[in-house]
């Protein structure tokens, strides 16, 4: 009823809503937003938005394109690369993406006359230290599951009450720049280091899997539970050879607390 409550709030908040355009990562928010609008404004009065950048997954990009064909939303994409990222991994990282991002977005709906830019951060996000929300407020992006107060567990849930049970579960996805030490450039070897043997362990069930690079090294992060799974027996055989094949001969294993790690 809890849910059903806080739902019902931003129901009646979105209807006020003429158009909307959502700033779509293929995330499970964003997702769960988009399906949201889409049933509550029609789909016909929802546009999506999409920032692209060589630091960003073409698998999530890919996923978001998936779901606006499914929902018959249209999808804008461009191109929000900011350099200085790619070249020293700031701090400041996160604001520089978002606020790229935000501007993109916003300029979209002002050409297709939407009157709000809504994004996915949820009632949880707010306890985390986020350097987008700087930006979020410069270009007057608003958060519906933030304002409403529900929780990444209730997102969870309301894509399972729509039948989208593979979003649901959905690990949570971050960008390259995560991977790599801060004020370190970035290169397009690192980024296919990183997304080839992350690809590889999940083909092979490692759903939760983080894949580190430290200058000549990677580090594989995997739950706690299954560290001792990929560091002996077949498993670990395999992730050799495969490293192997790729030519990347320096790589550890570690167990990591993943934070999403949550089930309906």
């Amino acid at each position: 009823m809890k849910q059903k409550f806080k739902t019902r709030g931003l129901e009646a908040w979105l209807s006020g809503k003429a158009k909307a355009v959502i700033c779509l990562s293929g995330g499970v928010d964003s997702c769960a937003l988009l399906v949201y609008c889409a049933d509550i404004l029609g789909a016909k009065n929802v546009s999506a938005f999409a920032g692209t950048a060589p630091y960003m997954f073409d698998s999530e990009l890919k996923f978001a394109r998936l779901m606006c064909k499914k929902l018959g939303v249209k999808l804008r994409e461009d191109d929000v690369c900011v350099p200085e990222i790619m070249q020293s991994n700031p701090l400041s990282r996160c604001f520089l993406c978002k606020r790229a991002i935000f501007a993109a977005a916003r300029d979209y709906a002002d050409e297709i006359g939407a009157d709000c830019v809504l994004d996915g951060t949820n009632y949880d996000d707010m306890g985390e230290s986020r350097p987008g929300e700087a930006a979020k407020a410069e270009f007057g992006i608003e958060s519906p599951f933030a304002k409403f107060c529900v929780i990444k567990s209730e997102i969870r849930s309301l894509l399972f009450d729509y039948g989208y049970a593979d979003i649901a579960r959905k690990p949570s996805a971050t960008c390259f720049m995560t991977r790599l030490p801060v004020g370190a450039s970035a290169t397009q070897k690192d980024f296919k280091d990183i997304d080839g043997t992350e690809s590889f362990l999940r083909s092979e069930g490692f759903d939760f899997v983080r894949a580190r690079k430290f200058a000549d090294k990677i580090e594989i992060q995997v739950p706690r539970n299954r560290l001792r799974e990929l560091t002996s027996g077949a498993a670990a055989e395999k992730l050799a050879q495969f490293m192997a094949s790729k030519g990347i001969e320096n790589f550890g294993v570690s167990g990591y607390q993943f934070g999403y790690m949550q089930r309906k």
